[in-house]
């Protein structure tokens, strides 16, 4: 039986290596499919960790990448190491029973440092500057970039992270995957927020880790309106979009001293007016509702 197990784990694992080969043979000659090997093999990765062992996930990873770097180095180095890795984290995190929403804030961190590790790797190694050619891509000053990269890159690991979060949760029940979605993180995220958006703040002069904390701050205020929001209060979705409305008219009348100061601290703003609205969603629930801010208090409000 034992026997029998560890078969079934290394031919799952080869067959996930081969489908891995498979995306960057595609991505070589078709570009285009790229977005295979953002989602799909993050995907194929948390499978592996998931369903088997850290013998047989380092076996993948070990595997996939001696194999692929022949057919892309470019892509591997880039791409498939970061994909692979977060993937790995992402389904050990899954394994652990951490809140989804974690699962994805620290996939994603991790996705960004291996990506910057690789950026300098590939400089040491074959002298190609990733930075200076995506500037020259874009568009964009050297400079100018370098103070967003870090922010820019979290955000597209997010994106990355949220699309593999989707397909696993539809194929979940296929692969016998139980992931923890439950509805009672309200003021740990709150907190994180709060937490989060003083950081910018005190770092407002050093615009790199300013713009960092800001796209976190960013991603804890959307999932905080999103609580907000599934509890059916016409009352609190009145008043959070007269607030919103106020403040981009704040916005619009201030704009040109927030391009002193920095873009960034205009999303500073809508992370003050999300904390905002969620104070006042608690005073509403506690005091006048009589309620416990809970996982039951959301799930009811479907």
């Amino acid at each position: 039986m034992k026997k029998s197990k560890s078969i079934n784990k290394l031919t799952f694992t080869a067959l996930m290596i081969s489908l891995n080969v498979v995306f960057i043979i595609i991505n070589s000659f078709f570009p285009v499919f790229s977005l295979l090997i953002l989602i799909g093999i993050p995907f194929a990765s948390s499978l592996v960790s998931i369903k088997t062992n850290i013998k047989y996930s380092l076996l993948y990873i070990f595997c996939s990448i001696l194999i692929c770097f022949f057919i892309d180095y470019q892509t591997v180095l880039f791409y498939l190491i970061s994909s692979l890795i977060s993937g790995f984290v992402f389904g050990t995190l899954i394994k652990k029973k951490i809140h989804s929403f974690f699962i994805i804030i620290i996939s994603s961190l991790i996705n960004i440092a291996i990506q910057f590790l690789s950026i300098e790797f590939v400089y040491l190694i074959y002298k190609i500057n990733f930075i200076d050619i995506f500037c020259q891509l874009i568009n964009i000053k050297k400079e100018e970039f370098l103070n967003i990269s870090l922010s820019f890159f979290f955000l597209i690991s997010v994106i990355q992270t949220l699309f593999s979060y989707i397909i696993l949760e539809e194929e979940a029940s296929k692969f016998n995957i139980s992931i923890n979605d439950n509805l009672s993180l309200f003021y740990p995220t709150l907190i994180g927020n709060i937490f989060i958006s003083i950081l910018s703040i005190i770092f407002l002069k050093t615009p790199i880790l300013s713009y960092f904390f800001t796209s976190i701050s960013l991603v804890f205020s959307i999932y905080l309106l999103y609580y907000i929001f599934i509890y059916k209060s016409k009352f609190i979705r009145i008043i959070s979009l007269v607030i919103f409305a106020l403040s981009f008219l704040f916005i619009l009348v201030f704009f040109h001293g927030f391009k002193e100061i920095g873009f960034h601290f205009i999303f500073n703003i809508f992370s003050i007016i999300t904390l905002i609205i969620s104070v006042i969603f608690i005073i509403y629930v506690l005091n006048y509702k009589k309620e416990k801010i809970s996982q039951d208090l959301f799930h009811k409000n479907y």
